[in-house]
C-alpha cells in the first residue's frame, strides 16, 4: 500500500509508538484499525542517528 510506505518515510526521524487498537478476522478478510503515537525527534546515540527498527546497516 502506498500509503503506508509514504506514511511510514515521513516518521523515518521520529520515535513512534505503535498501538493496534481492534484486529478481527470475519469470513477469513482481517480488518486492523492501529493507531501510531509520534513521540519526537528520534535520539541519537553517540552522534550518529539510530537506524529504523528491523533495519540493516
Amino acid at each position: 500500500m502506498p500509503q503506508t510506505a509514504i506514511l511510514m518515510g515521513a516518521l523515518s526521524g521520529c520515535s513512534i509508538q505503535p498501538r493496534v487498537l481492534s484486529y478481527e478476522s470475519p469470513f477469513g478478510v482481517g480488518y486492523l484499525v492501529a493507531a501510531i503515537d509520534v513521540l519526537g525527534p528520534r535520539r541519537e546515540r553517540g552522534g550518529v542517528q539510530q537506524a529504523p527498527h528491523g533495519a540493516t546497516t
